[in-house]
């Protein structure tokens, strides 16, 4: 009933379903460790400095590090060993929460298991981008009524519905944009998203076309 003659033309004619679905795999995302080296000597105290290195291993000490910056370059974003798979799925409730969330005895990303330290000067075993989250679903709807008014002249009235079920979109743990830092593997919150894309939206408008 494109035409819309009739009452019955512009009840039921000119009506217009428009629809776009996005369907992506999980994120990829990469843990480390943010904390400075922390050195110590078997004999006590610390071996931060060199002087204080030398010492402990002229005693006959070694020198274990307590800290992060496992290869000792100075900088403090090394990934640590990872004794498990070396890829990682999260569930939406780990995501939503953080993997440890329930642990009863309090554990986190550092001290659950799921990580070691490196050793003394060495790169941690775990890759880039090993840890996956929940997948994203995006479906936006629109429905239009086109009422002709003259030859030239009609109105159209939209509804429009961006994700239209309100499926919850993780954003990834982070240590920048919308930071959480739960990407540190010393975090209580470790692994829990850093929020959602955007919930449900829903507007209306009335458009006149000549």
């Amino acid at each position: 009933m494109k035409s819309q003659q009739g009452v019955a033309g512009h009840v039921l004619g000119g009506w217009q379903l428009n629809g776009s679905w996005a369907m992506q795999t999980g994120a990829h995302w990469t843990a480390y460790d943010s904390r400075a080296r922390s050195l110590r000597c078997s004999l006590g105290g610390s071996a931060n400095s060199g002087s204080a290195a030398a010492a402990c291993l002229a005693g006959g000490g070694s020198i274990s590090n307590a800290g992060g910056d496992y290869n000792l370059d100075t900088i403090a974003n090394d990934r640590p060993d990872a004794p498990g798979a070396n890829t990682v799925a999260a569930n939406k409730d780990q995501y939503a929460n953080g993997y440890f969330y329930n642990n009863s005895d309090g554990t986190r990303g550092l001290d659950s298991g799921l990580f070691s330290a490196a050793c003394l000067g060495c790169n941690g075993s775990l890759a880039r981008n090993t840890f996956v989250g929940p997948g994203m679903f995006v479906a936006d709807l629109s429905l239009f009524k086109n009422i002709r008014v003259t030859e030239r002249v009609s109105l159209q009235f939209r509804s429009e519905f961006f994700n239209a079920f309100n499926r919850p979109n993780f954003l990834l743990p982070s240590s920048s944009t919308g930071a959480n830092f739960a990407n540190r593997i010393q975090s209580p919150l470790f692994g829990a998203a850093a929020g959602t894309f955007d919930p449900r939206q829903i507007q209306f408008a009335l458009k006149l076309l000549w």
